[in-house]
């Protein structure tokens, strides 16, 4: 049985130093990401500095800024790999054998579960995708064309099979489409949402609908 990696915090610590030997630019980058992200998850991201961030990884601050010019730019950089994690549960159902149809309901579902589990189970990681937000960070604007993507994948394949109608421009259907997916999306409009609405019957039930109009 694979042995679970220990959290940065928890692993035995080297001497520090400007640099870390054997670790390439990628994985530095990947390691200052991940200490980050635990760093904001335990104490907040107002409360953490770059000097914190680099004790995580006994490297100097200095060291850190070869690779992110600020503590802004690492957060942004935590916020595109918690939006990459959604879009990757996306992509598995667009790229299923299932039904277009199928999938295309399955999307509402995946990005209303992943999005709450990833936001709101974690007061902190929630707080961090805000900033993200209101930053207008390119992160943001990836993961709104994931979903574009995503639906162009699923509405193409039902196009082709016959399924979908195919008489509206394919542009204006994916536009369309995704603007129905910001509900479901948006950490700020399921904070308001959440405990108010059934979000996972109006997702099925915006699923549905837009279906409707989609097919011939």
């Amino acid at each position: 049985m694979a042995l679970e990696p220990k959290p940065l915090h928890a692993r035995p610590r080297a001497a520090k130093d400007d640099g870390r030997r054997g670790d390439t630019p990628h994985e530095m980058h990947a390691l200052i990401v991940q200490a980050a992200e635990e760093r904001f998850r335990r104490h907040g991201y107002a409360k953490t500095t770059v000097a914190d961030i680099a004790g995580e990884l006994d490297v100097s601050t200095a060291y850190i800024y070869k690779f992110y010019d600020s503590k802004m730019a690492i957060l942004e950089a935590v916020c595109s790999t918690t939006l990459a994690k959604i879009g990757k549960a996306l992509w598995s159902v667009a790229e299923s054998d299932d039904p277009a149809p199928t999938r295309f309901a399955r999307v509402y579902q995946t990005l209303l579960s992943e999005s709450v589990n990833l936001f709101f189970n974690d007061r902190q990681l929630y707080d961090l995708v805000r900033v993200g937000c209101s930053s207008r960070f390119p992160a943001v604007d990836t993961h709104k064309q994931t979903m574009r993507g995503v639906m162009r994948r699923i509405i193409g394949d039902g196009r082709a099979d016959g399924t979908f109608e195919t008489e509206t421009p394919l542009d204006e259907t994916v536009d369309a489409v995704a603007y129905t997916l910001i509900q479901f999306a948006h950490p700020l409009v399921l904070e308001t949402e959440i405990g108010r609405v059934d979000l996972v019957r109006m997702a099925a039930v915006t699923a549905r609908l837009v279906l409707a109009g989609l097919r011939k």
